[in-house]
């Protein structure tokens, strides 16, 4: 009893098919061809992935960069913090007052999470004021992706205003 080994080419010049005896229990060699024309396509698909690789890759970080490079300088509040604390004589002051001294001191606005940590207040207690005083027009509320600018009337952001405002 014996086993066949039949292998195939394909149409691109490959050898013609091949017939192999092996008996069973035989140390003889199964003969297998391959063809010269597969190993170039499995070669040229593997190049072919890696050039779509190296594209894709490259699309993703001109995509990033240009993210962290686009001007948004006319909705984000000043990042700077000042050169001077706020002083601590003001404890006379009200939580309200506080805010807009400290907003006044930043050029009129800043992010909200800056009050937070400037405050050293809870960010709970922090959105409860400024919702109020924004119920109070003592200050405005711009939502710019997942943070908030708060800023004292006149110092909001020029794209905040409605193009009906000129009217």
């Amino acid at each position: 009893m014996g086993v066949y080994l039949i292998v195939t080419g394909t149409s691109m010049g490959a050898e013609p098919t091949h017939s192999v005896e092996s008996g069973v229990g035989s140390t003889e060699p199964v003969l297998a061809t391959t063809t010269g024309a597969s190993l170039v396509m499995v070669a040229g698909i593997v190049g072919a992935a890696l050039l779509v690789a190296i594209a894709v890759l490259g699309w993703y970080l001109t995509q990033q960069q240009s993210e962290t490079t686009r001007p948004t300088e006319s909705l984000e509040a000043p990042t700077q913090l000042p050169d001077e604390p706020l002083e601590e004589d003001d404890e006379d002051l009200s939580d309200e007052e506080l805010v807009v001294e400290l907003l006044e001191s930043h050029g009129g606005r800043m992010k909200q999470g800056l009050i937070v940590d400037e405050m050293d207040w809870s960010k709970s207690k922090v959105s409860m004021l400024l919702s109020d005083m924004e119920e109070d027009d003592l200050i405005r509320k711009l939502r710019v992706g997942r943070e908030n600018i708060i800023s004292l009337p006149g110092h909001e952001p020029e794209a905040v205003g409605s193009p009906f405002d000129d009217e």
